[in-house]
């Protein structure tokens, strides 16, 4: 793969968890706000079928607007007019990722913990197969890597829907239009709040398209893709805990969950940085070889920003988000101009070094403003329950 077509490959895959997390989160994260206060029975809850519902809408409609504006995009961003493909596959996969989410949301709702770590793993094992097995064949291309995406989803989506279509008893509750309304309510304060969140964690990429070319989008790519480890395994710990969040701030024990469960998680964070520094340039040379070896200078700087990130994954960020999700929309809403303008400067004058800086600055900022925010509000909400 050449550096442009690695540059176009990592930016859907990056895009691809943001999507994720902006949309699926979101959604989910509403619905919870009205299911998980208790345990939910085997067939599914209407509210889970119309964030299903919503997951598909978008999806579609984001696939429509690429298929209209891709030629365009890629052109414009990586120099490639040929891009537009590997975009419409990008819908498509993060369409099916979504899906899968509210599948695993299904199983974490109703504490079926084995089923929810048995499809991540299925999901995680067929993908990376499929795609070693078609890189081997063809060689790997971004369209490919898109393809084997949607293929590996789509067959752990159908499989499981073979599988529940008894148990989860689809036609027990009819979807009617105020579920779809409570959903997009209960949602658009965390989609706002992550939402902008994520653009600006993403916007780093956005900058580099758009003022370097595909060959340090590439440099920075690949010293990313390692560095964002920490980060990725964060994100797919933090659904085991959402349904724990709301009993916890119930019975007043929420204080006691953040600080046992951050405890935890700072002592892991702190030696997986540690391991990071000294191991993560190996394994960079090793995987992606001597074409990248600017990318080892970035390292140490991204591992950073991403670890302290990471520190507020298992349970800050979902329980801000359920409780008030206004502090984390102002955080953001205030970091975006200055973070922008930063970017704006810094890398015309500092290249991809200076997008590593600045991003990895905003990372830590912002996880030790929501970590003591959020043990704020844990602590109103145990003087609260002792009143």
């Amino acid at each position: 793969m050449t550096l442009a077509d690695y540059g176009l490959a990592s930016f859907c895959l990056s895009y691809l968890l943001a999507i994720d997390a902006l949309l699926g989160a979101a959604i989910d994260l509403g619905i919870a706000r009205q299911t998980t206060v208790c345990k939910l029975g085997p067939p599914i809850h209407r509210l889970e079928k119309a964030g299903i519902v919503w997951k598909g809408c978008i999806g579609a409609a984001v696939l429509l607007a690429l298929t209209v504006t891709g030629e365009f995009i890629g052109e414009r961003f990586f120099s490639n007019r040929n891009a537009d493909a590997t975009l419409q596959l990008w819908a498509a996969a993060a369409t099916v990722m979504l899906l899968i989410r509210s599948l695993q949301f299904y199983f974490q709702s109703r504490h079926m913990f084995r089923a929810y770590g048995l499809t991540d793993f299925s999901h995680t094992v067929l993908r990376l197969t499929v795609l070693g097995a078609a890189v081997s064949a063809q060689g790997a291309t971004p369209s490919l890597v898109m393809l084997c995406y949607l293929g590996a989803g789509g067959l752990i989506l159908t499989l499981a829907i073979l599988l529940l279509r008894r148990g989860a008893a689809w036609s027990a509750s009819r979807i009617r239009p105020r579920d779809l309304a409570q959903v997009w309510t209960e949602a658009k304060p965390a989609m706002a709040s992550s939402g902008l969140g994520i653009v600006i964690t993403r916007m780093d990429l956005f900058f580099l398209a758009a003022l370097t070319g595909p060959e340090p989008l590439a440099i920075y790519s690949a010293a990313l893709t390692v560095a964002m480890i920490p980060e990725i395994v964060a994100s797919y710990v933090s659904p085991v805990f959402l349904p724990r969040i709301q009993p916890a701030c119930a019975d007043g024990t929420i204080g006691h969950t953040l600080q046992r469960i951050n405890h935890a998680v700072y002592w892991v964070c702190g030696a997986g940085l540690i391991a990071g520094v000294f191991l993560s340039p190996v394994l960079l040379s090793t995987v992606a070889g001597q074409r990248y070896a600017p990318s080892g200078a970035l390292l140490p700087v991204l591992l950073a920003g991403t670890v302290s990130i990471s520190t507020i994954f298992p349970v800050t960020l979902n329980f801000l988000l359920l409780r008030n999700p206004r502090i984390v929309f102002l955080i953001d809403a205030v970091a975006l101009p200055v973070l922008a303008a930063v970017y704006w400067f810094a890398i015309p004058a500092y290249g991809i070094a200076g997008a590593a800086w600045a991003m990895a600055a905003y990372r830590f900022g912002r996880a030790t403003i929501l970590q003591f925010m959020a043990h704020r509000i844990a602590g109103q909400l145990r003087l609260a329950q002792a009143a």
